[in-house]
Protein backbone atom coordinates (compact mmCIF):
# COMPACT_ATOMS: atom_id res chain seq x y z
CA UNK A 1 0.00 0.00 0.00
CA UNK A 2 2.74 2.73 0.85
CA UNK A 3 5.05 1.71 -2.10
CA UNK A 4 1.50 1.95 -4.51
CA UNK A 5 1.50 5.85 -2.70
CA UNK A 6 4.94 6.35 -3.45
CA UNK A 7 4.94 5.42 -7.25
CA UNK A 8 1.57 7.53 -8.04
CA UNK A 9 2.78 10.38 -5.86
CA UNK A 10 5.16 13.48 -6.04
CA UNK A 11 6.40 14.20 -2.48
CA UNK A 12 4.89 17.74 -2.30
CA UNK A 13 0.80 15.66 -3.06
CA UNK A 14 1.92 12.76 -0.26
CA UNK A 15 2.51 15.83 2.09
CA UNK A 16 -0.60 17.68 1.40
CA UNK A 17 -3.03 14.88 1.11
CA UNK A 18 -1.71 13.28 4.50
CA UNK A 19 -3.32 10.11 4.89
CA UNK A 20 -5.38 10.58 1.80
CA UNK A 21 -2.47 9.79 -0.39
CA UNK A 22 -2.66 6.41 0.45
CA UNK A 23 -6.22 5.66 -0.26
CA UNK A 24 -6.15 7.63 -3.46
CA UNK A 25 -3.11 5.53 -4.47
CA UNK A 26 -5.04 2.07 -3.63
CA UNK A 27 -8.33 3.87 -5.47
CA UNK A 28 -6.26 4.49 -8.25
CA UNK A 29 -4.63 1.07 -8.73
CA UNK A 30 -8.27 -0.28 -8.99
CA UNK A 31 -9.83 2.08 -11.19
CA UNK A 32 -7.15 2.90 -13.57
CA UNK A 33 -7.11 -0.67 -15.30
CA UNK A 34 -10.61 0.46 -16.61
CA UNK A 35 -8.93 3.37 -18.59
CA UNK A 36 -11.69 6.47 -17.51
CA UNK A 37 -11.18 9.44 -19.73
CA UNK A 38 -14.28 11.49 -18.74
CA UNK A 39 -14.71 11.52 -15.05
CA UNK A 40 -17.42 12.79 -12.47
CA UNK A 41 -16.62 13.08 -8.58
CA UNK A 42 -19.87 13.65 -6.89
CA UNK A 43 -19.55 14.73 -2.86
CA UNK A 44 -16.34 16.31 -4.35
CA UNK A 45 -15.89 18.56 -1.36
CA UNK A 46 -12.34 20.61 -1.75
CA UNK A 47 -12.05 18.94 -4.82
CA UNK A 48 -8.62 16.97 -4.19
CA UNK A 49 -10.18 13.72 -5.46
CA UNK A 50 -10.55 16.17 -8.95
CA UNK A 51 -7.30 17.56 -9.09
CA UNK A 52 -5.54 13.86 -8.17
CA UNK A 53 -7.33 12.82 -11.79
CA UNK A 54 -6.89 15.85 -13.83
CA UNK A 55 -2.71 15.51 -12.64
CA UNK A 56 -3.46 11.92 -13.96
CA UNK A 57 -4.83 13.20 -17.70
CA UNK A 58 -8.39 12.73 -16.97
CA UNK A 59 -11.02 14.95 -18.05
CA UNK A 60 -13.08 14.82 -14.43
CA UNK A 61 -15.83 17.03 -13.05
CA UNK A 62 -16.59 17.15 -9.84
CA UNK A 63 -20.11 18.86 -7.64
CA UNK A 64 -21.07 19.02 -4.00
CA UNK A 65 -24.13 20.06 -2.17
CA UNK A 66 -22.31 22.32 -0.32
CA UNK A 67 -20.69 25.64 -2.01
CA UNK A 68 -16.85 23.98 -3.26
CA UNK A 69 -14.35 25.43 -5.66
CA UNK A 70 -15.89 23.12 -8.69
CA UNK A 71 -19.82 23.23 -8.92
CA UNK A 72 -22.52 23.20 -6.28
CA UNK A 73 -25.39 21.06 -8.13
CA UNK A 74 -27.57 17.84 -6.35
CA UNK A 75 -26.44 14.46 -7.13
CA UNK A 76 -30.26 13.95 -8.23
CA UNK A 77 -30.35 16.50 -10.60
CA UNK A 78 -27.23 16.00 -12.17
CA UNK A 79 -26.50 18.73 -14.70
CA UNK A 80 -24.74 16.53 -17.44
CA UNK A 81 -26.24 15.02 -20.34
CA UNK A 82 -26.81 11.37 -20.68
CA UNK A 83 -24.05 8.99 -21.34
CA UNK A 84 -21.30 10.87 -21.25
CA UNK A 85 -18.74 9.64 -18.43
CA UNK A 86 -16.72 6.69 -18.37
CA UNK A 87 -16.57 6.58 -14.49
CA UNK A 88 -18.88 8.58 -11.40
CA UNK A 89 -17.20 8.14 -8.31
CA UNK A 90 -18.76 8.76 -5.00
CA UNK A 91 -17.01 8.31 -1.81
CA UNK A 92 -18.26 8.69 1.11
CA UNK A 93 -21.57 9.86 -0.31
CA UNK A 94 -24.26 7.77 -0.36
CA UNK A 95 -24.97 7.21 3.92
CA UNK A 96 -25.81 11.13 3.80
CA UNK A 97 -28.70 11.10 1.28
CA UNK A 98 -31.89 8.80 2.42
CA UNK A 99 -32.63 5.85 1.10
CA UNK A 100 -35.45 7.18 -0.88
CA UNK A 101 -33.66 9.51 -2.40
CA UNK A 102 -30.39 7.45 -3.29
CA UNK A 103 -32.64 5.85 -5.47
CA UNK A 104 -32.98 8.72 -7.54
CA UNK A 105 -29.64 9.68 -7.35
CA UNK A 106 -28.17 6.12 -8.64
CA UNK A 107 -30.81 6.54 -11.46
CA UNK A 108 -29.17 9.72 -12.29
CA UNK A 109 -26.02 8.18 -11.76
CA UNK A 110 -26.70 5.70 -14.27
CA UNK A 111 -28.13 8.08 -16.90
CA UNK A 112 -25.27 10.30 -17.53
CA UNK A 113 -22.38 7.05 -17.65
CA UNK A 114 -21.77 5.55 -20.84
CA UNK A 115 -22.98 2.10 -20.96
CA UNK A 116 -20.48 -0.53 -19.30
CA UNK A 117 -18.54 2.37 -17.74
CA UNK A 118 -17.99 2.19 -13.93
CA UNK A 119 -19.66 3.40 -10.48
CA UNK A 120 -17.01 3.24 -7.86
CA UNK A 121 -18.33 3.97 -4.78
CA UNK A 122 -17.05 3.73 -0.42
CA UNK A 123 -19.38 4.04 2.43
CA UNK A 124 -19.18 3.16 6.28
CA UNK A 125 -19.98 -0.60 6.65
CA UNK A 126 -22.80 -1.01 8.60
CA UNK A 127 -21.64 -4.78 9.57
CA UNK A 128 -18.45 -3.22 10.81
CA UNK A 129 -17.62 -3.97 14.73
CA UNK A 130 -17.21 -0.36 15.08
CA UNK A 131 -20.61 0.57 13.64
CA UNK A 132 -21.93 -2.02 16.12
CA UNK A 133 -20.07 -0.16 19.19
CA UNK A 134 -21.87 2.88 18.03
CA UNK A 135 -25.17 1.20 17.95
CA UNK A 136 -24.90 0.38 21.82
CA UNK A 137 -23.08 3.21 22.96
CA UNK A 138 -25.07 5.95 21.08
CA UNK A 139 -28.27 3.65 19.84
CA UNK A 140 -27.67 5.10 16.31
CA UNK A 141 -25.96 3.77 13.77
CA UNK A 142 -22.73 5.72 13.28
CA UNK A 143 -21.13 8.66 15.33
CA UNK A 144 -21.79 11.47 12.52
CA UNK A 145 -25.20 12.60 12.76
CA UNK A 146 -25.72 13.37 9.51
CA UNK A 147 -24.96 9.66 8.42
CA UNK A 148 -29.12 9.04 7.57
CA UNK A 149 -28.45 5.98 4.91
CA UNK A 150 -26.92 3.02 6.77
CA UNK A 151 -25.48 -0.03 4.08
CA UNK A 152 -24.42 -3.12 4.36
CA UNK A 153 -22.48 -4.88 0.97
CA UNK A 154 -25.47 -6.85 0.93
CA UNK A 155 -27.54 -4.39 0.83
CA UNK A 156 -25.61 -1.93 -1.67
CA UNK A 157 -25.27 -4.81 -4.11
CA UNK A 158 -29.29 -5.33 -3.67
CA UNK A 159 -29.99 -1.83 -4.53
CA UNK A 160 -27.89 -1.90 -7.36
CA UNK A 161 -27.99 -5.08 -9.17
CA UNK A 162 -32.28 -3.67 -8.97
CA UNK A 163 -30.87 -0.72 -11.01
CA UNK A 164 -29.17 -2.63 -13.57
CA UNK A 165 -25.48 -2.28 -12.23
CA UNK A 166 -23.18 -5.30 -12.25
CA UNK A 167 -20.60 -5.79 -9.61
CA UNK A 168 -16.90 -5.81 -10.42
CA UNK A 169 -15.69 -5.23 -6.86
CA UNK A 170 -17.23 -5.33 -3.43
CA UNK A 171 -14.89 -5.06 -1.02
CA UNK A 172 -14.23 -4.19 2.56
CA UNK A 173 -11.15 -2.01 3.78
CA UNK A 174 -10.29 -1.09 7.28
CA UNK A 175 -10.49 2.74 9.11
CA UNK A 176 -7.30 5.19 9.17
CA UNK A 177 -6.35 5.03 12.93
CA UNK A 178 -4.24 8.04 13.50
CA UNK A 179 -1.70 6.72 16.01
CA UNK A 180 -1.43 3.90 14.20
CA UNK A 181 -0.68 4.60 10.78
CA UNK A 182 1.08 7.46 11.57
CA UNK A 183 3.64 4.86 10.34
CA UNK A 184 4.53 2.76 7.60
CA UNK A 185 4.56 -0.36 9.31
CA UNK A 186 1.16 0.62 10.82
CA UNK A 187 -0.15 1.43 7.17
CA UNK A 188 0.72 -1.99 6.04
CA UNK A 189 -0.89 -3.65 9.45
CA UNK A 190 -4.32 -2.07 9.23
CA UNK A 191 -4.66 -2.71 5.33
CA UNK A 192 -3.10 -6.88 5.91
CA UNK A 193 -6.39 -6.65 8.44
CA UNK A 194 -9.18 -6.51 5.18
CA UNK A 195 -8.66 -10.20 4.39
CA UNK A 196 -10.32 -10.89 7.94
CA UNK A 197 -13.23 -10.36 6.78
CA UNK A 198 -16.11 -7.02 7.47
CA UNK A 199 -16.19 -7.33 11.35
CA UNK A 200 -12.98 -5.73 11.30
CA UNK A 201 -13.17 -3.70 8.12
CA UNK A 202 -15.04 0.26 8.58
CA UNK A 203 -15.94 0.86 4.85
CA UNK A 204 -17.69 -0.55 1.71
CA UNK A 205 -15.88 -0.18 -1.31
CA UNK A 206 -17.23 -1.14 -4.44
CA UNK A 207 -16.49 -1.09 -8.26
CA UNK A 208 -19.95 -1.76 -10.84
CA UNK A 209 -20.44 -1.75 -14.45
CA UNK A 210 -23.38 0.42 -15.87
CA UNK A 211 -25.22 -2.47 -17.49
CA UNK A 212 -28.30 -0.22 -18.48
CA UNK A 213 -32.26 -1.47 -17.43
Amino acid sequence: MVATARRVFSNGETELLGIWSYYYAYFYGLLSKYHPRTVLDIGAANGAWVRFLRDRGMDCHGLDVKDNPLMKAEASHLPFKSGCFDLVSMMEVIEHISYNQSWKTLQEVARVLRRESILFMTTPNGNSARKRLYSLIRKRWCESGDHCNLYTPQKLEEQLSELGFERVILQTFPLYVPFVGRWKIGLEFLFKLRRFGGGLNSYILGVYSNRGP
